[in-house]
């Protein structure tokens, strides 16, 4: 009976201890969790003002940056402005001190001859007499002299003045012109003609209110391209038609039409080969001569022993002739003006 009280005894004991004892360690343990807790929230809200901070820090110097930004950009529009003030004043004040130096005498008299010349110039003078003038000998004359002058003044009275240009585009000059350049043969005179001819449709082709009047002829693309076909050797007459086309393709629905045109597009890249052809030819005739040969000596050349014991030195082929240096530039072969006139037309119309 002792024993089994001894027994029940030590079992209540160390039930209780059991108990009390994972008390203590839960109390420890949830102090030690709280602990930790606690420190790792410091830590995370040190971590975030810290975040915080280096935002606001980066924030505020993007923003001293734009505005500065901003303030010299404003300053340097300010300078600007004042410079161009400056620059113009001293202009200014720099023609009135020219103009001062100016001899008066010589300013007088070139007044004079140009007041002489206004008050000389009678209507018949005038430009626009002289365009209806040459326009009613074109329409009419057949006489070439005469046909020749007024496409003269013509040239003339379109390259100075667009008014011009629209009298003679609203009154059917431009089929005239055309069937006037188709009529010329390759004579001089007739050649002057079709180069005065073409640069008045140049002319008429670069003012937009009277590209429609060229546009609209009949025949107008078979006759530029036959023209240009025909004239590919001479610039002169050449770049005057090139330009026309290369002003009217601005208009897509010119660029269209002349696709259309099956033989004004391959008379184009006809045009465009033979010129390319030409171009590369100048450039291989233009290259660097081969350096000149050493002439060997005697001693060294071939020789040949005739039947009377003579010796018979073997003629050596002739050396070429050495450019001689005279300290000048070698002249620059002038840019051609046509091929890169027609790289421009085919590339803008797509024939090649």
């Amino acid at each position: 009976a002792l024993v089994i009280n001894y027994h029940i005894q030590r079992g209540a004991c160390v039930t209780l201890q059991a108990a009390v004892r994972g008390y203590l360690v839960r109390q420890h343990y949830l102090k030690v969790v709280r602990a930790v807790v606690l420190i790792q929230t410091q830590v995370r809200r040190c971590q975030a003002v810290r975040r915080y901070q280096q935002a606001q820090n980066a924030a505020s110097v993007i923003k001293r940056w734009w505005r500065t930004v901003a303030l010299v950009r404003h300053d340097r529009q300010l300078y600007l402005k004042a410079r161009r003030a400056v620059i113009h004043i001293q202009a200014a004040w720099r023609g009135y001190q020219t103009r001062k130096v100016i001899n008066n005498a010589r300013l007088n008299e070139v007044r004079e001859r140009v007041e002489a010349a206004n008050a000389a110039a009678s209507e018949p003078m005038k430009l626009g007499s002289r365009t209806r003038s040459a326009l009613a000998i074109l329409l009419e004359s057949t006489r070439l002299t005469f046909v020749r002058r007024a496409v003269m003044n013509l040239d003339v009275s379109t390259g100075l003045s667009t008014v011009c240009c629209e009298t003679i585009a609203n009154d059917g000059a431009v089929p005239v012109l055309l069937e006037l350049i188709r009529s010329c043969n390759r004579s001089r005179p007739n050649q002057d003609i079709v180069m005065y001819s073409l640069r008045i449709l140049r002319n008429l082709a670069e003012l937009p209110s009277s590209r429609p009047a060229i546009f609209d002829a009949s025949n107008f693309v078979p006759a530029i391209a036959e023209t240009i076909y025909m004239y590919k050797d001479t610039p002169t007459l050449f770049v005057p038609g090139g330009q026309i086309l290369l002003s009217l393709s601005q208009d897509p629905s010119f660029c269209f039409a002349m696709g259309k045109n099956r033989q004004a597009m391959l008379r184009l890249a006809a045009v465009h080969k033979h010129l390319s052809h030409k171009q590369d030819l100048e450039n291989k005739r233009h290259k660097a001569p081969a350096p000149a040969r050493s002439v060997a000596p005697l001693s060294e050349r071939n020789t040949n022993v005739l039947s009377n014991g003579t010796v018979a030195a073997t003629p050596l082929k002739k050396a070429a002739r050495t450019p001689l240096k005279t300290g000048l530039k070698t002249p620059r072969r002038p840019k051609n003006d046509s091929l890169h006139l027609i790289s421009q037309l085919t590339h803008a119309l797509g024939c090649v």
